[in-house]
């Protein structure tokens, strides 16, 4: 079965020319009161293991405050100012969901039900015009982080205020139970498309994802360092420094472990008017490196993207080759059984893209592991039918 999946699986593979990587930044606003929040915390969750290239941040403020509020968050909320939850911004931008009803509130809650379709839909149409690129140290014994931002423009960008900003987000916070400070309120009880919701009206111990802890840059970036005509070709670098606590919350909170904490970068103009703070590109490295996969995964150097994922038929796995390499690329269920080894041969370096037959696999969760004689990575590829 596996040779016959072998054969079958791996359709296409063939060089074929991409640009520059551009991530989507996708700021969710949200607090543990919010009983229809949580339905689309998990579909933002599984956006964000279906590909590399959104970037998910959690602002815990607007819908009141939790444990997990903070003055960056509180500040975001406090700029959009949405008047229903849950809501997002993608890369900051304004949509227009009703004809004749263009409203900041509609561009930031509108997409409740889209943002999936949205953001899939940006990545195809838009070419990157700059490149973000984060250079980070972590001490141990002081726990402190350093490191720089550098941002570089690869097309020419509209003048404005551009800004470097850097996000500091925890991944599986989790606190004591009680007053709503960790516990998360839940409306979706008995919907068959979340059943790990059923029968929970309050979700004890629940561990959420991708909070905003910090903005060591600011609570809307560095001003000063790209000026306001930037050059194409240029290089713009913005040095950082961060004392990771022990806690961040010292009464219920739980120690900080540095393997869940991330750093996001990303590039953005500020200006009065709020709809006009726009993000041109965004970055995400784990701190220590360690990822959180089933299997070991590394930063993803190859830069690695699917599409569409979830998959019915097909699904389209692109990745670049930055040295000429021994290559292997493998599949793998849920449990870890390799499925299919899809590829292993020396390729010169270049851009490639494998077509995945999914229409021979069951629905499910299977995870690609590419690598070669230095490093490898792992994605998830998610099977609907």
């Amino acid at each position: 079965m596996k040779n016959l999946l072998l054969v079958t699986l791996l359709m296409v593979f063939a060089i074929v020319s991409f640009g520059q990587t551009k991530k989507i930044l996708l700021e969710e606003l949200t607090t543990t009161l919010c009983g229809f929040c949580p339905p689309k915390s998990i579909d933002l969750e599984r956006l964000a293991d279906s590909t590399d290239e959104v970037i998910i941040v959690v602002h815990h403020a607007g819908f009141g405050k939790d444990a997990m509020t903070c003055p960056p968050a509180t500040a975001f909320a406090s700029a959009f100012a949405p008047n229903h939850f849950p809501s997002m911004t993608i890369d900051r931008i304004k949509f227009d969901s009703v004809p004749g009803y263009y409203t900041k509130k509609v561009g930031v809650s509108m997409m409740a039900f889209k943002w999936a379709d949205t953001s899939i839909a940006i990545l195809n149409h838009t070419s990157p015009k700059a490149t973000v690129e984060i250079e980070k140290q972590f001490n141990q014994s002081t726990r402190e982080i350093s490191g720089n931002i550098k941002v570089k423009f690869i097309s020419q960008v509209n003048p404005g205020d551009l800004r470097i900003n850097l996000y500091i987000i925890e991944d599986s916070v989790v606190g004591d139970t009680g007053n709503y400070d960790y516990d998360q309120k839940n409306y979706a009880t008995n919907d068959p498309k979340y059943p790990e919701l059923k029968g929970k009206s309050l979700i004890y111990y629940k561990a959420h994802n991708d909070v905003l802890r910090a903005a060591p840059l600011g609570d809307w970036g560095a001003s000063g360092v790209i000026p306001a005509n930037p050059v194409v070709g240029t290089v713009y670098s913005k040095s950082f420094q961060y004392t990771l606590p022990q806690k961040y919350d010292n009464v219920k909170g739980n120690i900080v472990e540095p393997h869940r904490i991330y750093l996001v970068a990303f590039v953005s103009y500020y200006d009065a008017d709020t709809w006009k703070r726009n993000v041109l590109n965004a970055e995400k490295v784990n701190l220590t490196g360690q990822g959180s996969s089933m299997i070991e995964k590394t930063e993803n150097s190859y830069n690695i993207s699917v599409y569409p994922n979830p998959a019915n038929e097909f699904t389209n796995v692109n990745f670049n080759l930055s040295n000429n390499s021994d290559i292997k690329i493998e599949l793998y269920n849920q449990t870890g059984q390799q499925i299919a080894i899809l590829a292993e041969a020396y390729y010169e370096s270049g851009n490639y893209r494998l077509t995945v037959n999914t229409a021979l696999l069951n629905q499910g969760v299977y995870y690609l592991k590419i690598e070669d004689n230095n490093q490898q990575h792992t994605t998830k590829i998610v099977v609907v039918h």
